[in-house]
């Protein structure tokens, strides 16, 4: 599914700046900076992060959405994926598809 790639601010700072998907980029459109690029990942990575899935509990019209600036603060925040805004109708999270965003 990819997760609309919400993974790769952290797939980036793992490696020390590249992820799958600009690399797979490089290979067809800048073969010069594909070859640059080292074999293998770094290991150890060079960052550590979890990507978190933001779930509703209920279903109904969204009136506030306050955790967005509370992530946001969080001293680990590097990303938010988060469409859902007031007024927009939301079904209670029972699934990877039915989640609200995520964070990274």
């Amino acid at each position: 599914h990819g997760g609309d790639g919400t993974w790769m601010p952290l797939a980036r700072a793992l490696t020390g700046g590249y992820s799958q998907v600009d690399v797979s980029a490089d290979c067809f459109l800048d073969t010069e900076k594909f070859h640059q690029l080292p074999d293998k990942p770094p290991s150890p990575f060079k960052a550590a992060g979890q990507e978190v899935m933001l779930v509703s509990l209920t279903e109904g019209t969204v009136t506030g959405v306050p955790g967005y600036d509370r992530i946001r603060a969080m001293p680990s925040y590097v990303y938010l994926e988060a469409t859902i805004n007031m007024g927009d109708k939301i079904e209670r999270t029972t699934d990877l598809f039915t989640n609200v965003g995520s964070t990274i």
